[in-house]
């Protein structure tokens, strides 16, 4: 009995992880921005196509604009204010957004490979399917935030307040946690070691292939 039970129970959790896309899908872009941002999303655009390297934003205030898929690899976000900032499907890797604060900010399906997060405050933010790949993440507060299918391989937490948080079906293989808050964090299906499956498929087979984006 017990050897049909359990496969059961796990092809359940693979079917939950699998099934509810929808927490993924891009956010309306008709709400009204917020008068007081620096900049629009017209005027981001214009300054990636005039700059030759990195594009520089470091303490501007980008609350609520509309920042979706745009191309932000290697950007200096220092202490930049991203409350309510929609950054769906936007490509990140490798910013620097140390300090920011992106309370609410919308996350979803980002690419946030490698980014330099300490200290930032992602209260309460959107992170389900992100890509966080080796990003550093120590020290910063993301109480309440929603990580659920996000990749955190190798990532660094440490010391970082993920009270709350919701984990569900998020890849923490290797993730570094050392000191970090979990008090209240659901991680129901999260993959914790190579050894497990995803969809029949074993984790480590999926890490040496270089998927990056698991869910």
């Amino acid at each position: 009995m017990l050897r049909i039970v359990v496969p059961i129970i796990i092809l359940m959790i693979l079917i939950s992880c699998s099934n509810d896309k929808s927490k993924n899908a891009e956010p309306s872009t008709n709400k009204t921005l917020d008068k007081t941002s620096d900049l629009t999303r017209n005027d981001v655009i214009k300054l990636i196509a005039l700059s030759n390297g990195p594009l520089n934003l470091k303490g501007i205030d980008l609350s609520e604009v509309d920042l979706s898929k745009l191309d932000l690899k290697g950007a200096i976000l220092i202490e930049a204010d991203m409350t309510g900032t929609n950054l769906y499907s936007t490509d990140l890797n490798g910013a620097n957004l140390t300090k920011a604060k992106l309370t609410r900010a919308y996350l979803n399906m980002a690419n946030l490979s490698e980014v330099k997060l300490d200290e930032a405050d992602l209260t309460f933010s959107y992170l389900s399917g992100t890509n966080l790949i080796g990003a550093e993440i120590s020290h910063s507060n993301l109480y309440g935030a929603n990580l659920e299918g996000a990749n955190l391989y190798r990532a660094n937490l440490t010391e970082s307040n993920l009270g709350k948080t919701n984990l569900r079906c998020a890849w923490l293989y290797q993730t570094i946690l050392t000191g970090t808050n979990l008090l209240g964090a659901d991680q129901r299906g999260a993959i914790l070691t190579k050894d497990e499956y995803i969809d029949g498929i074993k984790a480590l087979e999926i890490l040496e292939r270089g998927n990056k984006s698991l869910y």
